[in-house]
């Protein structure tokens, strides 16, 4: 990536090619731009750490004031995502974007459930704690039709791939079965530390997060994503031992989420290899 100036992005985010592009070394430039590759993908990289993020709260308060954007960028954003025209829009952030529901009480964040129509959230540190900003992102999804919208990040040591409902496990509001009521799909790569007790499974096996279509906490791999006009496929492929040089899994888990679908599916089929592929990264 080349350098640019703190200003080189253009007004939609997006970083024109007759000016060069990325962040200077010393920390000057914004993070979250667009950047299109053709009329099949447009990748928005969003800044949820630095750019205008609020103190966590384990309240769980809503308020425009508690953010995980910052007013600036989440005024780009809600403008930029309706004027892509690409098919797919892949946004990449820094953490969990689906709603995560803990069954009953969740000591981590000192909530417990007081009725049945109240629940604890997971993580005030994603998404679940800023609910403001995706509200206001699934209000824009909706209310301009978007279709192939897919969140990608990382960042809690596990791996999960979900729907996007608003309200998981409410029948009324999203069917696991058929994926109505999903308003998109969220992939997470896995990473070096993986923390190798059954939170995310648990999670996925409690009944409240019914959108939940994997995860694992206990291997380390990485996920390979293969993007065609007619589906977008995520693969995560394991290591099955924790050691160096181990040898990875026969069979990787493969979720895919065909055009215009709004929802995660198992795939049967692996992506096919790329003739003349670059060299791996050192």
């Amino acid at each position: 990536m080349r350098l640019a100036r703190a200003d080189s992005p253009t007004a939609d985010g997006s970083c024109p090619s007759e000016v060069p592009t990325g962040l200077l070394p010393n920390g000057l430039g914004r993070i979250y731009r667009k950047v299109s590759y053709g009329p099949l993908l447009d990748i928005f990289i969003l800044d949820t750490r630095t750019a205008g993020r609020a103190e966590q709260n384990s309240a769980f308060v809503v308020s425009e004031e508690q953010t995980i954007l910052g007013a600036a960028q989440r005024e780009w954003f809600l403008q930029a995502l309706p004027q892509s025209t690409a098919t797919w829009k892949l946004i990449a952030n820094g953490t969990g974007f689906a709603p995560l529901i803990a069954p009953a009480a969740n000591p981590l964040e000192s909530c417990v459930q007081m009725s049945p129509d109240e629940f604890c959230y997971v993580n005030s540190d994603a998404w679940d704690g800023y609910r403001f900003d995706r509200n206001a992102v699934y209000d824009a999804i909706e209310s301009n039709g978007i279709q192939n919208s897919v969140f990608i990040f990382g960042d809690i040591h596990a791996v999960i791939a979900c729907d996007l409902p608003r309200q998981p496990n409410d029948p009324l509001s999203y069917n696991p079965l058929t994926g109505e009521g999903s308003l998109g799909v969220e992939l997470c790569c896995g990473g070096v530390a993986q923390v190798p007790v059954p939170v995310w499974t648990g999670l996925r096996a409690s009944g409240q997060n019914p959108h939940m279509k994997h995860s694992n906490e206990a291997q380390l791999g990485y996920l390979l994503m293969d993007i065609t006009p007619l589906r977008l496929q995520g693969e995560w492929y394991y290591s099955t031992i924790q050691a160096r040089n181990g040898e990875e899994s026969a069979d990787p888990v493969m979720l895919q989420t065909m055009a215009n679908s709004q929802r995660l599916t198992n795939s049967l089929t692996r992506s096919a290899s790329k003739p003349n592929p670059p060299p791996l990264a050192p």
